[in-house]
């Protein structure tokens, strides 16, 4: 299917677990008020693209020895989105963590969970 252009900004909230991770590499990266959070590799002005940060994603589960016929971010996503609904949180909970304008992403993973999840 083709891009119909960017997508809105989204807004997520993130679990506490992810805070200490975040504000150690807050640490160490530039102090500028302009200073993009995560900036491409070699070049710290422009920010990281959906190609790139689909080699990094797949970097890391090679790393960890995960293999899966997808391997890009989209996996971490429902990852999360298929945890937050085995937890029993509602489509919307789960749409709204994951900063989506509608239920169908939550709805399309939760048909993939066990009967009676």
């Amino acid at each position: 299917m083709p891009k119909h252009g960017p997508r809105l900004e989204r807004i997520v909230a993130l679990p506490a677990f992810c805070t200490p991770a975040l504000a150690a590499w807050n640490q160490h990266r530039p102090a500028s008020a302009e200073a993009l959070l995560f900036p491409a590799p070699r070049t710290a002005d422009k920010p990281t693209n959906d190609v790139l940060l689909g080699a990094i994603v797949r970097g890391a589960l090679d790393a960890i020895g995960f293999a899966a016929p997808d391997m890009s971010p989209r996996v971490l996503r429902n990852t999360f989105a298929r945890r937050h609904l085995l937890a029993g949180r509602t489509n919307e909970e789960v749409s709204r963590f994951l900063g989506l304008a509608s239920q169908r992403t939550a709805v399309r993973l939760r048909a993939t969970l066990p009967v009676g999840v």
